[in-house]
């Protein structure tokens, strides 16, 4: 390791999957399923291949440490899962991976050895690494700004000749660096990678790769070029140099979103101290627009060259790389006005609803005076209720006096006199009720 990267020890590093040994690990570790009874077994062949033991597991197959049984070599073995070899694209998918791998010869790429299939398992040998990946090295502790520029140089080198070779990452990111124990940084994980010449076997509009590094035009489902690779490049120096990745967010959606919607803060606002020079070379990596980045990786590891020699930028970008484009910025104010306008019709809504209101219940007050004006002189001053129960008093008066009137003549006679009280007392109940 160099220097500015001394730490704990270096370890055995698997190519294409997190490395998840812990301290309890041994050569009997067989926790990964995928094996007949299960798992790997220490000593199970694959081919010309005996499992010493496992590394790692990803969505399409693990990883295991095996040694070829002649030459006597040590690899890192992936072997395709059982569930994915009756998938005929995730075997099409596998074999493009392991043809853009073969045909890499790279100091700072991790090189493949051979492919195979034996006994039904689809397989192919790597060098296995000895070292950490640039993740473990970042949770870990902060390179100089010159350490990072040197790493990130060698890197943009090795991903500019992937590209000459007609073959794209598709997703650069710290995981997928490794450093061996030289302090050599290796590139590795090409299975999103897919030839310039083939058609890629994911549908268009589908995500791939990993929201913090991935390019905007790839966010909206755009495909993977060297342009999209060269923002994930930009974007790992940025967390590289800075400390931080270039977008907060605690889940990928949010993350996906910021990537979507609004270009990164700039580095100095994150680490206020990070050179003017290497700020340009990220901006001009990480420039929103494609056409606006370096034309090819080569440009962006010269100018990681020249700063590390203390030298002018050959190219460099400029602070507008941090700021929203024209267009972005004149689409969200069209969105406020479009929603101040829209608050304006809702009040001038509520104001006209509210005028409407207080005018029917004008209208409704004249339509009453009106009516009490044309009624009788004795029915002024009374309200309408009060009305209906003057009348409604007339009408039992009348039924009263009609109701005497139908009594008999002589009112002495004490039949007569006893029709006229008990007329009389229904009289007074009906008026108590009232």
């Amino acid at each position: 390791m160099s220097p500015a990267l001394d730490g704990p020890a270096p370890r055995e590093y698997a190519p294409f999957m997190p490395d998840r040994r812990g301290a309890h690990d041994s050569a009997a570790d067989t926790t990964l399923a995928n094996g007949p009874k299960g798992r790997f077994e220490p000593g199970q062949r694959i081919g010309p291949y005996e499992i010493v033991r496992s590394l790692g597991k990803g969505a399409m197959g693990t990883v295991v440490v095996a040694r070829h049984t002649d030459l006597g070599r040590e690899v890192a073995l992936k072997v395709l899962s059982h569930a994915a070899a009756v998938d005929a694209e995730s075997v099409e998918r596998f074999r493009r991976e392991s043809e853009a791998t073969a045909r890499l010869k790279h100091a700072n790429i991790v090189g493949m050895y051979e492919r195979g299939e034996a006994d039904g398992f689809h397989y192919y040998a790597m060098e296995l690494i000895s070292g950490v990946s640039l993740e473990d090295v970042m949770k870990r502790e902060r390179v100089s700004y010159i350490e990072a520029a040197r790493i990130m140089s060698q890197i943009a080198h090795a991903i500019d000749y992937a590209h000459g070779q007609g073959v794209l990452h598709r997703d650069l990111k710290p995981a997928n660096i490794l450093l061996d124990d030289s302090g050599r940084p290796r590139v590795t994980d090409f299975g999103l990678a897919r030839m310039n010449q083939k058609a890629t076997l994911t549908s268009d509009g589908i995500v791939v790769g990993t929201p913090l590094y991935l390019a905007p035009e790839v966010a909206r489902g755009g495909r993977g070029s060297r342009q999209s690779d060269i923002y994930s490049l930009g974007a790992t120096l940025y967390e590289l140099a800075s400390g931080k990745p270039p977008y907060p967010g605690l889940d990928a959606r949010t993350v996906l979103l910021r990537v979507l919607a609004e270009p990164p803060a700039a580095p100095t606002v994150v680490d206020p101290r990070m050179p003017a020079d290497l700020v340009r070379v990220i901006a001009k990596a990480m420039a929103r627009d494609p056409a606006e980045r370096y034309a090819n990786a080569r440009q962006l590891a010269v100018d990681l060259d020249r700063f590390v020699q203390g030298r002018a930028l050959e190219i460099g970008g400029s602070a507008e790389a941090w700021k929203e484009r024209p267009a972005a910025r004149h689409a969200r104010s069209a969105g406020l006005l479009v929603l101040s306008l829209a608050a304006l019709a809702c009040v001038i809504a509520l104001f006209v609803d509210e005028r409407a209101k207080r005018r029917a219940l004008e209208r409704e007050k004249k339509e009453r005076e009106a009516k009490l004006r044309t009624r009788p002189p004795e029915d002024h001053g009374l309200t309408d209720k009060d009305a209906v129960g003057v009348r409604a008093l007339e009408v039992r008066d009348d039924r009263a006096r009609a109701a005497l009137a139908s009594l008999p003549d002589d009112a002495a006679d004490p039949l007569a006199r006893g029709l006229f009280d008990e007329r009389l007392s229904r009289a007074h109940e009906a008026a108590a009720d009232n």
